[in-house]
Order: structure tokens, then C-alpha cells, then sequence
């Protein structure tokens, strides 16, 4: 299983701060995994919920216990404080952030709201209202809840797309030439190879003393 660590490749699981919306797009299998990195990271290590709304059936429980492993986080506890929700048409991602969403905060007072593949559920311009109301609310509790708020997207030049990029404090771009991954936030470049398929790293293991 490929599951590349942001933590080896410089990109600091830290800096995604509260009160921020940080957008991370590209079609890059390494999108996914970075979102999970941070449930990992947020839920095991800080000891914070999460919670995740998918809107691109990209949560996968099993690369989560794998990232979870990778970062020496408690596998049970990074389980237990993630909270996922599924939309599977726009009308239902609408629904989920526009009047699910805040009880959920209030209940678990996440300390990451992770929205996977946001505008891929939006792709006539007659659901626009749609998506702006969604982005509305999120800037609201993301504001208001100090969340530190991460959407994913597949990226491009088309309007969902361009939409929520100009809501996002923060824009993350993430390209991939072939082995190569390259990723892109304003004037800084990282570049780096992600670990092969069923290869472990150093980190995974645990020293016997």
C-alpha cells in the first residue's frame, strides 16, 4: 500500500492551522493520503476528533490504520475520534454542511474538519447556489469554532474548482510526473518520491531495547 508520509517529504502536518481553510488540489493519489495523514496525525497525536465529510468516496479506513502505524499514533484512538459522513449527490453534501454539520461540531469540538473532494459532487453551473451556500457555512464555522478546515479537490480551470480556491486562505497544489510528486504553495516547491508500494519506512518500526 502506498502511503507516502508528508512528514518525510518536508510538508509540516502542524501548519494547518485554526481558523483557516486550506485547499489541497490535484489528481494525485497523495491528495487522499495527505487528508488522512492529518486525521492520523490530529486524532492520535493531538489527541483531537475529526471530523470528515467525504464527497469523493476517498476515506478508506484501512489506508488510515496503515498512516496511522506509519506515524506511531494509536490505531484505536485515531479509529474512535474519527467521525465520518458520506455524500454521494450534491443535494446531500449541501445537506450535510448546511444544517448537519454545526451539532456535530458542537458535540465533538473537532480539531480538524476535513471536506474530501468538495466540488467534485457540483458539476452543473445550475448547482452553484448550491456550493456557495456550503462554502458560506463552512467559512462561518471554520471562523467561529476555530477549525482548522481542509477541502480537497481534483483541481482545473472549472468553476467549482475556481470557486472554492478563492475561498481557501490557503492553497495547496499537488502535481505528479510520474514517480515524481511536486508540491506547490505560492513561491515554495517541494519535490520528492513517494515510497514504494508495501515499502515500510525507518519510522515504522519500533526499536526493541
Amino acid at each position: 500500500m502506498n502511503t507516502p508520509s508528508p512528514l518525510a517529504c518536508g510538508l509540516d502536518l502542524g501548519s494547518f492551522k485554526p481558523s483557516t481553510i486550506t485547499l489541497v488540489e490535484g489528481p494525485s493519489r497523495f491528495v487522499p493520503d495527505l487528508l488522512l495523514s492529518l486525521c492520523a496525525h490530529t486524532a492520535g497525536l493531538q489527541q483531537q476528533d475529526v471530523v470528515f465529510v467525504d464527497g469523493g468516496n476517498s476515506f478508506n479506513p484501512y489506508t488510515l490504520r496503515s498512516i496511522a502505524k506509519m506515524l506511531q499514533a494509536d490505531i484505536p484512538t485515531v479509529m474512535t475520534k474519527t467521525h465520518v459522513a458520506r455524500a454521494f449527490t450534491e443535494y446531500q453534501m449541501n445537506d450535510l454542511l448546511t444544517q448537519q454539520l454545526l451539532p456535530v461540531i458542537q458535540k465533538w469540538q473537532p480539531g480538524l474538519l476535513a471536506v474530501a473532494y468538495l466540488p467534485h459532487l457540483f458539476g452543473s453551473i445550475h448547482t452553484r447556489k448550491l456550493l456557495e451556500q456550503a462554502l458560506e457555512h463552512l467559512e462561518e464555522y471554520t471562523r467561529a469554532h476555530s477549525l482548522a478546515t481542509v477541502i480537497t479537490s481534483y483541481g482545473g480551470t472549472w468553476w467549482g474548482s475556481r470557486l472554492v480556491e478563492e475561498r481557501a486562505g490557503r492553497v495547496i497544489r499537488v502535481v505528479q510526473h510520474r514517480k515524481l510528486l511536486r508540491i506547490l504553495e505560492e513561491n515554495d516547491v517541494l519535490e520528492f518520491m513517494p515510497v514504494p508500494p508495501g515499502q515500510m519506512q525507518l519510522s515504522a518500526y519500533t526499536a526493541v531495547v
